[in-house]
């Protein structure tokens, strides 16, 4: 569709700087050019906000993945694999250093041998041998200074080193024995506790 002349009203031809009836300056001129500049100018701009968000969501996508084995989730990972293992070296390992304080030298072998044996035990006798095992975190956190106090005192019965530990955080999580149809669940709170930037594990409770 044709412009007019804002001063005389004459039609103005595609692409023209002046008005051929009044000499008037057309004040916007669009040509074909200017379009073809207009749209690869869009185009580069649309291309680096592509490749920004990729490196966005790969960022996300990573720091999810180190997380997930990093830190107190990496410490939970590594627990519940040992608990469905049976690996009772792998959560001394991976226990607080209060512990290399205490009083009776298996005290840490025997704690996880009984409590793991109960897990397992108790879904070998209600689901069978050949059960599929999985769990399921319902939530982690860091408690608070009440929480922290009552605990370090309780551990303090063990070991008399407890000021290596700076947090204590408690992920409650649901685990599960399953076969033929049949599923047997045991809530347990996981205590982990930080130690010189790492996080170690304290004990459970069920």
């Amino acid at each position: 569709m044709n412009k007019t002349c804002k001063k005389c009203g004459a039609k103005l031809d595609y692409g023209s700087a002046f008005c051929g009836n009044c000499g008037a300056r057309i004040s916007e001129k669009v040509t074909s050019d200017d379009k073809v500049k207009s749209a690869k100018t869009i185009g580069k701009k649309l291309k680096r906000i592509a490749a920004l968000l990729i490196v966005v969501i790969v960022a996300v996508a990573t720091l999810k993945t180190v997380s997930a084995f990093a830190g107190r989730n990496g410490l939970l990972r590594e627990t519940m694999k040992a608990v469905k293992e049976y690996n009772i070296d792998t959560l001394v390992e991976s226990s607080s250093e209060i512990y290399l304080f205490a009083d009776e030298d298996d005290y840490l072998e025997d704690k996880y041998e009984t409590q793991v044996g109960y897990f397992l035990d108790m879904f070998e006798n209600t689901v069978g041998h050949s059960y599929r095992f999985s769990y399921e975190v319902n939530e982690i956190y860091t408690v608070s200074d009440r929480t922290f106090d009552t605990v370090i005192k309780n551990l303090e019965n063990i070991s008399s080193d407890t000021d290596v530990i700076k947090k204590i955080a408690i992920a409650d999580v649901t685990m599960s024995a399953s076969q033929d149809g049949e599923t047997k669940t045991v809530d347990v709170k996981v205590y982990m506790s930080k130690e010189n930037n790492s996080w170690k594990l304290l004990y459970f409770e069920y």
